[in-house]
């Protein structure tokens, strides 16, 4: 028995130091060792940026690891993300797959894990054109937006001062302006309840299902165990509901298709499937729809309610953007994107800074060898660039445990708009839709503060500032009392 321990020891031992040493033989970036099948797994913890930010100052910014048997380079400066994203931006460009991810878009289908690059551009071209209106026919993107503003104020204003939580109401408002631009359906019609419910359901699971979306994408085998056999197999399900609905409203089009000038997304998309356009298939735009709407509802949603709680701790804050907006535009006047309010620009900078959507983005992948910074990294290395750390490095920010939005106004109080703050990412693979969310959120954010004081309750009168850990970084539930001005 004793001799059959200490053969399993030397191997585990010989495994060890093959996977050290190989490392360093190759010119990979420095990083922390971790175990053999488990990488630095042990080590991390619910806030995993958090977690890269501490290692990246004893390796640097450019940091290999492990993730399970993932080979992964965590970059954690500007200066690397910028090189990497920017500069190399097509040697970066593809996605990372998992298990998880292929099970998720069959494969590669949609926007979000597309590759090649080739093929990933000229969907995101296609993509960015439609959601910035190019195209459509009938209201614009910002008349779509405050249509929806007004329909979330109308609500505000019957909850009659009692705490209610914001992301219900929210939810539903910024689904309807995704909804409208891609596919002509509103998530609070009566008929559609079955897409309102998966909005929610898909939100849900992208706020409490992190675990295990890692978990089955580092060990595939363990979806057949429970508690995450249960778990995935409901967010299987729920996919699967999804594709039912986004199938339907696909066939609908195709009937529809009597129409003289595109009404939105679909329409577009399907003029480029009729002309027989590569790369444009029905099963292509169903997951391109999928993607949309996942991408453009949680992170506006979540962008949304950080401000609104930071009203709530920061009341002299608040007090200073209702003058800003009481001088500019008046308590009844039109909220529109070109209102001059560097004040309030300067907030949502400063929201945005502290505590960006995705902490660490959407992991990329290398499209071959390369040499990158002095080190060398291997084709299909995962690639994570750290926001987090960008936008609380002391190097760039002084004090940036402080919440302060002075810091981005310039000695005349003009709003400077800085190229540091990358909360979309940046690059050719940034958020598609980071215009229409930067929209969305301004005109909400602005349009709520003229209307309403944000107070907290008083049951808990303090928010926790502390954001929840997952695939979006979100604020945890809070009831909010909305009183009118």
């Amino acid at each position: 028995m004793d001799l059959i321990t200490a053969s399993l020891a030397l191997c585990l031992l010989v495994v060890f130091l093959l996977h050290y040493y190989s490392k360093q033989a190759k010119n990979l970036p420095p990083g922390p060792t971790g175990f053999p099948f488990l990488g630095c797994i042990p080590y991390l913890s619910k806030y995993v940026e958090r977690t890269f930010s501490q290692w990246s100052k004893t390796y640097g910014p450019v940091m290999f690891l492990k993730i399970g048997n993932q080979p992964t380079v965590v970059l954690s400066s500007f200066e690397a993300i910028h090189q990497a994203f920017v500069v190399q931006g097509v040697e970066f460009s593809n996605r990372y797959h998992t298990y998880f991810t292929k099970c998720s878009c069959e494969g590669g289908f949609g926007i979000l894990f597309l590759h090649p690059y080739k093929s990933w551009k000229v969907q995101r071209t296609f993509g960015f054109r439609a959601l910035m209106g190019k195209g459509l026919g009938g209201n614009s993107i910002e008349t779509r937006i405050l249509t929806q503003v007004e329909v979330l104020l109308q609500h505000l204003k019957q909850k009659n001062e009692q705490p209610f939580l914001l992301e219900d109401d929210l939810l539903a408002s910024v689904a309807n302006i995704i909804g409208d631009i891609i596919m002509k359906e509103y998530c609070d019609k009566e008929q559609n309840e079955k897409l309102l419910n998966y909005v929610f359901e898909s939100v849900k699971s992208i706020r409490t299902s992190a675990f295990v979306f890692m978990a089955v994408s580092m060990f595939p085998w363990i979806r057949f165990f429970p508690p995450i056999c249960g778990q995935f197999n409901e967010m299987k399900k729920g996919m699967k509901i999804g594709s039912d609905i986004f199938n339907e409203i696909i066939e609908q089009h195709l009937k529809d298709s009597e129409f003289h000038e595109a009404r939105d997304f679909t329409d577009l998309f399907l003029l480029e499937y009729k002309r027989n356009t590569p790369g444009f298939s029905k099963k292509q735009l169903l997951y391109y729809l999928k993607d949309l709407i996942a991408g453009g509802v949680e992170t506006s949603v979540s962008s949304i309610r950080w401000m609104c709680l930071h009203m709530v701790k920061y009341p002299e804050i608040q007090k200073k953007i209702h003058m800003e907006i009481d001088s500019v535009i008046g308590p009844d006047g039109n909220v529109t994107l070109s209102c001059d309010l560097p004040y309030t620009k300067a907030f949502i900078q400063e929201v945005f800074r502290t505590s960006p959507p995705a902490p660490i983005g959407v992991p990329r992948a290398t499209t071959e060898d390369l040499y990158f910074m002095g080190y060398f990294i291997p084709k299909n290395t995962q690639v994570m660039a750290n926001l987090w750390h960008v936008h609380h490095d002391p190097t760039i920010w002084p004090d940036p445990t402080r919440f302060d939005p002075e810091r981005h106004l310039d000695n005349n109080r003009q709003f400077v708009k800085s190229d540091k703050i990358i909360a979309f990412s940046i690059g050719p693979r940034s958020c598609i839709g980071e215009s229409l969310a930067r929209k969305e959120i301004f005109l909400f954010f602005v349009s709520i503060l003229q209307k309403f004081d944000v107070c907290g309750n008083k049951e808990h009168p303090v928010p926790c500032m502390k954001g929840a850990p997952g695939i979006v970084y979100s604020p945890y539930p809070y009831k909010f009392v909305m009183k009118l001005r």
